[in-house]
């Protein structure tokens, strides 16, 4: 391993093949995993289902899949889903999911042909309240907000309905109302926006630094260490540009008199000989600035912090890399730390 300096404003990474030709994404989960997934969404020919419900996303899969690596009992339950089954042992398998907080291989079950499972692993997530499935049940949400005529079908979809804004409201906390004992499209268009402004997008990282030590002598070198954390359930891919010219986030200084500077060191950081790194789901990297060569520190007391907008990250998918636009939300703020320097002795 070399010491090498590193940037942490990544350049764009592009995979593909030949001239104009691309790369087909990598599946994002397995194949076993995917098979399990279309045996639960797949509609029999004896069921009839309106209105299709949407894609799973990335996210719904990947999650599900890791549920049950995690838990190989799980698959016996989710197993009890499949769309050729009957409702027993569909009511069987929500319930053991459920028990289970399985809300991945839940949240697929809204997708399942039958109304009953769907109404019964939407209930489910209400009662579990966890804020990760909510983007795809507002996807649902958008795909059955529509009237649909008929008799018994229609019942069920205000069911599915009504249940879903249910246990949408009681995962963001938000209020909305539907008309209770009929369909109503209009009342779940209209919740949409709402529970959907509840969601701040999460960061997948977490930046945190610290000092070396609490105070320094003028003129003393003073060491932080930034550490980006991954707290996503992805891992990410990075481009290392060009290992002889890098430089970390900005660092915010302020002084004891309010003023605010901004600074961004050279910093250091050992890696493996590749260009390219992996950042793995909660898995943390480090970087060690020498800050004092870029900026003087008279004897005061002052608040340090770091700021980092990433740019072009990629989530490895099954070996391979694919491009992840939008992986940062704005900018990632550290905590605050104080230091102190004094005259020397």
């Amino acid at each position: 391993m070399k010491k090498i300096l590193l940037t942490m404003t990544i350049l764009l990474l592009t995979v593909s093949v030949g001239y104009g030709q691309t790369k087909q994404a990598e599946p994002v989960v397995s194949k076993e995993t995917q098979e399990l997934i279309d045996a639960v969404i797949t509609r029999p020919m004896w069921i009839i289902s309106y209105p299709e419900c949407p894609p799973l996303t990335d996210e719904v899969k990947i999650g599900l899949a890791k549920e049950l690596s995690s838990n190989p009992t799980l698959k016996l339950s989710y197993e009890k889903l499949n769309a050729k089954k009957r409702n027993r042992e569909w009511f069987e398998g929500v319930k053991e999911l459920s028990e289970a907080n399985a809300i991945w291989c839940l949240t697929s079950g809204l997708c399942h042909p039958a109304d009953d499972v769907q109404i019964k692993c939407a209930k489910a997530l209400g009662s579990l309240r966890d804020k990760r499935p909510v983007p795809f049940m507002l996807i649902v949400a958008e795909r059955f907000a529509i009237r649909e005529p008929g008799g018994e079908s229609a019942t069920a979809h205000e069911r599915f309905q009504y249940t879903l804004a249910d246990a949408l409201n009681k995962i963001t906390g938000a209020s909305v109302v539907l008309i209770k004992g009929e369909q109503d499209p209009e009342g779940l268009k209209k919740g949409i926006p709402i529970w959907r402004s509840t969601l701040a997008k999460p960061q997948p990282f977490q930046l945190t630094i610290k000092s070396d030590k609490d105070v320094y002598e003028v003129g003393e070198e003073i060491v932080l260490t930034a550490s980006l954390n991954n707290i996503s359930q992805y891992d990410f891919v990075y481009l290392i540009p060009d290992v002889h010219n890098n430089y970390f986030p900005f660092w915010a200084i302020e002084t004891k008199d309010g003023n605010l500077e901004r600074i961004r060191p050279q910093a250091s950081v050992m890696l493996r000989e590749s260009d390219y790194a992996t950042l793995h789901s909660g898995q943390t990297i480090s970087y060690d600035a020498d800050i004092i060569t870029t900026w003087k520190f008279a004897k005061g007391m002052y608040k340090i912090k770091a700021n980092y907008k990433g740019e072009n990250w990629y989530m490895k998918k099954n070996g391979g890399i694919a491009e992840m636009d939008g992986v940062f939300s704005g900018t990632l703020t550290s905590n605050t730390i104080t230091i102190e320097v004094v005259e020397k002795k």
